[in-house]
């Protein structure tokens, strides 16, 4: 074997790359893209039968609700809004077998967007519930 033939070419600068060359659809885009709905999905079910448990028990023990408690007790359209959106984006990854680097990388950018939201969706959620049981702290 020649000293030649053991060493590849390095990839091309990102500046020399033709974002508009056609390629095939990259795998880690569609694991990710069929994934994200599942787990969304999943999650909007717990929160959809969790919210009305506490709100209940709020009610009960006569605290009074801030404005984070309150948003996130009726956050659950929103994580179904969510779910709607990241299954959308599948259907459109999985229909797309091949296209344009640059259509990927959207359609990759718009699958982070989604997940951050729900990301920040979820401390907001997590930080209603415990701004009220804080609350509760105090009264007792």
């Amino acid at each position: 074997m020649d000293r030649d033939d053991r060493h590849r070419a390095p990839p091309a600068p990102l500046a020399d790359r033709n974002i508009h060359e056609i390629i095939d659809r990259p795998l880690g885009l569609l694991a990710f893209s069929i994934i994200t709905p599942f787990s969304l999905s999943f999650a909007a079910a717990i929160v959809m039968n969790a919210m009305p448990g506490y709100d209940d028990t709020f009610t009960q023990l006569g605290l009074p609700l801030g404005i984070w408690t309150r948003l996130a007790l009726r956050s659950a359209p929103v994580w179904w809004l969510l779910t709607a959106a990241s299954l959308g984006l599948a259907i459109v990854v999985v229909r797309a077998s091949q296209a344009s680097e640059a259509r990927f990388r959207t359609l990759r950018r718009t699958g982070l967007v989604i997940v951050a939201v729900s990301v920040l969706l979820g401390g907001f959620v997590v930080y209603g519930i415990l701004d009220a049981l804080s609350r509760f702290a105090n009264v007792t």
